[in-house]
Formats: structure tokens, C-alpha cells, sequence
């Protein structure tokens, strides 16, 4: 039980804001009160809160804005959303964007005093486990370093160490070694290549018999941190999680994934100059990275603000602190403002592009949109997006003659890359294929992604990297696409105004 917290409260109805404030003050709290969003957020950005309870629909700026600018400027703050005028879709999207809880009007003390306990007791667990990372990584857990000095103390730690190296067509990884130093880019767009290659190989040799179980997982002895990726931008760092929930996690885990995984440390970095494909805010998240990193380097214009996120990132960070500078409030302020420029940045292009409705609620209630055939017809069936996507991980099974095997007289089962956008991918025996049609097989892509995926592991298969509008010979724009779903048969299902 949270003894004493500051709440903020945020609704147009000056008789909503002063129930509130009464039900919540006669459980210990302090509470604050705002009529719009707007004074609601200047209140908020001039003191601290633990909770924030906004309405949903106001003049201005309404409670899912209001919602958006306190998780960016405060993510451990809860905020809950209260509304009047309730839907699926409000509610998913408020869920999605990290609201503690979605309370109808009219509530009554009862209901508003308990919501607001378990987000308290919510945030303080976070809390708590926050701190547990943050002693377990050490007291110092940033430093300030110069670039060149981060890239000796990096490529000290690895066998094999990968930086952002600039090319003629985009950023791609490049072993450390063979990298100039004018050409390794901290910060910039994320690299052409998906993360996913390091650790989902196209082709791998997966069995081959006879021989023992331990021989076939068996990848060697490798030495600690025996690999380094460094330059990994947010929407990649998504897309890592999204694949260790497919392959760490459930009744089987994959060794060979999860060899290569324990053997590899993370440096993430902010993206500064993200590209017109670029979508992440889309998706719920930022420009930057908060956490899932072993290090993260943010530029300022001193050199590198390098942060531990790991307990094997925070020992790096100690064995650097002697030649390092404190970092100081000036240089967190210089890195908040460039994240939010950056962030602005993406926002603003992205504008025209924002549906009202969630993007499973949308795909899921569209089958039978014209936008499906309309963008199948420029479809090429190439897979190139599947490929380039850094969370799509089908695979094909199939067994290599002994004649082309590595070790005479034995098989070999090698895995392979596959993609759904084959059309032979989903064939059965038989002859059978529930997606014989470009058409089914588009629509089957976006149900992965935003439907199916989301189900399954709890969040997108799309993390807004870009890439695949990049590489698409019929120019197709998924943002596009799911804009456009808005305007069609899914904004009836949804019970929206098209």
C-alpha cells in the first residue's frame, strides 16, 4: 500500500476534478487539479507526480495527448484515463500507450480510490525493480568518453566487435578493424541491415545424423562477450525482444539462437537523423533507447554519454570510469533536448499518417477491404520486406545429400529462411494452399504483424524500422496501407465515423 502520493488530476468538468481530488486526499494523497491539458502539462512538467488521471476527450489537448507527453517526459509516472464516452479502440490504444487503467464514468469513490491504488503499488514494484537493476549495476552507471576512446575500450571486449559504418547506400555493420574512424556513426538512422542476421542466420546447419544430441547443439567454447553490436537503434532493440520471446521463451528454446544471444553485448544508441521511412512513434515507441541495452551512447557535443543497462554493461562501464568524465546535468539536459527534436521530428512527418483506431483493431476487422486488392495488384510477390523485416523469423526445413554434407557419410538438416509472401509457403499435401492469391498472402502479412504476433507475445511484429517500405519494388508504404484502412469498412467495425 502506497502510504502518500502527488496526483494529478486533469479533466474540463471543474465537479469531476473536485470529486477527484476529495476521494483521493481522504486516502493521504495530494492532489493537484487542472481544467484543460494544457495546464494539466505545464503543472506536470513543474513538479513531480506519481500518478496523473486525465479525461479522455477535452478541448485541446485530450487525455490520450496528455497520456503520450507524460510517459515521454516521465515513463515510471502511471496515469489513468477516464472517460465518458468509452470505446474498444480508446481503450486499447490507452492500454497500448502504457495507461495503468480506463475507467468509465460515471465511477464511483470505491472504484476511482482502487484503481488508484494498484497503479501506485504498480509503479512503486517498478520501482523497486528498478532500483534492484540500478544497485546490481552500480552506483556510477554513466559516463561521459570520446569517441575514439569508446571505440578502443569496445573493440577491447569482443572477439568479433560491429559498428554503424557509412556506405554509399545507407549504414551498414562492419567489423571495428576494418573501419576508418571518420566513417563509424554513433547516432544517425538505424543500419541497412537487420538486426536479426547476427542471430537468425539464413542458412544454418542445424542436424545432421547420425550423431548425439550434445554434438548437434553443441557450438563451442566461446569466450565471455565473445561479440559486440554496437550502433543498435530502438526500433532493432524491439525487434531483439520480439525474437527472444519467439525463440527464448515456451516449451522450446532454440540453443543455437540462444548461444549466439548470451555471447553478444548491446551497445544501443539514440537515433539523431531518422528517415522519411521511419515510423516508430507509430508503433508506441521512441527514438531512443530506456532499456533491453548492455550500453547505450548518446551523443553530445563533449562526446559520448555511455549508460549501463546490464550488470555486464555496468562491470564495462567500471573498468572505463578512470579516464571518463562526470557526466554532468548539462550534458542529460543537451541529450533530452536532442531526443526531443528527434522525436519531434518523426512525429511531425508522420502526422498525416496517424489513424484514430489501434492497428489490431483495424487489420482485424478489415478482410474484406478494397485496400487489400488495391496494394496486392503492386505487389511483386518478391519477399523482399519479409527478409528485410527485422522480426520476421519463418524458416524451411529441408535435408542435404550426403555428397554435399560437410562430414562424409552423413545427412545434414539445414535450416533456411522462408517467407509468407512465397506461394508455396503455406501449401500442404495435397496440393492444398489456403493462400494461393497475392491478395490473401498481403492480408496474411498484416494479420502476423498486428494481430497474430500481437496475441501471441504481447506486442507488434512491426516496430516501425522502415526498411521494408525502403526495399519494396512496387512502392507499397505500409503506413499507407494502414492509414488508408481507416477510411474503409474497418472504421464501421471499429463503430467510428469514416
Amino acid at each position: 500500500m502506497v502510504a502518500e502520493a502527488n496526483v494529478l488530476v486533469i479533466d474540463d468538468e471543474e465537479t469531476v476534478c473536485r470529486s477527484c481530488a476529495r476521494i483521493l486526499s481522504e486516502k493521504g494523497h495530494k492532489v493537484a487539479t487542472a481544467l484543460n491539458g494544457e495546464e494539466g502539462l505545464r503543472q506536470f512538467g513543474e513538479s513531480h507526480f506519481d500518478l496523473v488521471i486525465s479525461d479522455l476527450k477535452m478541448p485541446g489537448t485530450g487525455g490520450i495527448g496528455v497520456l503520450r507527453q507524460v510517459k515521454e517526459r516521465s515513463p515510471q509516472t502511471a496515469v489513468i484515463v477516464i472517460t465518458g464516452y468509452s470505446s474498444v479502440g480508446s481503450a486499447i490504444e490507452a492500454m497500448k500507450l502504457g495507461a495503468a487503467d480506463y475507467i468509465e464514468k460515471p465511477f464511483t469513490p470505491d472504484e476511482l480510490a482502487t484503481a488508484a491504488a494498484l497503479a501506485l503499488e504498480r509503479r512503486a514494484e517498478r520501482a523497486a525493480v528498478a532500483l534492484e537493476r540500478r544497485e546490481l549495476i552500480g552506483e556510477k552507471t554513466s559516463v561521459l568518453v570520446g569517441r575514439a576512446a569508446f571505440r578502443e575500450i569496445i573493440e577491447g571486449v569482443g572477439r568479433d566487435v560491429y559498428v554503424p559504418r557509412r556506405r554509399e547506400k545507407g549504414l551498414r555493420y562492419s567489423l571495428a578493424g576494418q573501419c576508418p574512424e571518420e566513417e563509424v556513426l554513433w547516432g544517425e538512422i538505424r543500419p541497412v541491415d537487420p538486426l536479426k542476421v547476427f542471430f537468425f542466420d539464413p542458412r544454418r546447419r542445424v542436424a545432421a545424423y547420425p550423431s548425439a544430441w550434445s554434438e548437434i547443439v553443441s557450438g563451442g567454447e566461446t569466450p565471455e562477450h565473445a561479440r559486440v553490436i554496437a550502433g543498435v537503434k530502438r526500433c532493432d532493440l524491439q525487434a531483439l525482444d520480439a525474437l527472444d520471446r519467439v525463440f527464448l521463451e515456451g516449451d522450446f528454446i532454440d540453443p543455437f539462437y540462444k548461444a549466439v544471444r548470451d555471447n553478444t553485448l548491446i551497445v544501443a544508441s539514440d537515433c539523431s537523423n531518422p528517415g522519411p521511412s521511419c515510423s516508430c512513434v507509430l508503433m508506441g515507441l521512441s527514438p531512443f533507447c530506456e532499456e533491453g541495452f548492455d550500453l547505450n551512447v548518446s551523443e553530445v557535443a563533449e562526446g559520448l554519454i555511455v549508460e549501463a543497462g546490464s550488470e555486464r554493461g555496468g562491470k564495462l562501464v567500471e573498468t572505463i570510469v578512470e579516464g571518463a568524465q562526470q557526466v554532468a546535468p548539462s550534458h542529460l539536459e543537451e541529450r533530452h533536448e536532442r531526443r526531443d527534436q528527434v522525436q519531434e521530428i518523426v512525429r511531425t512527418g508522420l502526422a498525416d499518417l496517424q489513424p484514430e483506431e489501434p492497428y489490431e483493431e483495424l487489420v482485424k476487422h478489415a478482410a474484406d477491404s478494397p485496400v487489400w486488392e488495391e496494394n496486392a495488384e503492386r505487389c511483386v510477390g518478391c519477399a523482399a520486406c519479409t527478409q528485410i523485416c527485422p522480426t520476421c523469423h519463418c524458416f524451411y526445413l529441408h535435408e542435404q545429400a550426403q555428397e554435399k554434407a560437410r562430414v562424409e557419410g552423413r545427412y545434414e538438416i539445414i535450416r533456411t529462411w522462408d517467407s509468407c509472401q512465397y506461394p508455396a509457403f503455406a501449401r500442404v499435401a495435397g496440393g492444398a494452399n489456403p493462400r494461393k492469391s497475392v491478395r490473401e498472402r498481403f492480408l496474411h502479412r498484416y494479420t502476423d504483424k498486428f494481430v497474430d504476433f500481437k496475441e501471441a507475445y504481447g506486442v507488434f511484429g512491426c516496430t516501425g524500422c522502415g526498411r521494408c517500405v525502403d526495399v519494396c519494388m512496387g512502392k507499397i508504404d505500409m503506413r499507407e496501407v494502414l492509414y488508408k484502412l481507416g477510411g474503409t469498412g474497418a472504421a464501421r467495425y471499429c463503430g467510428v465515423k469514416a
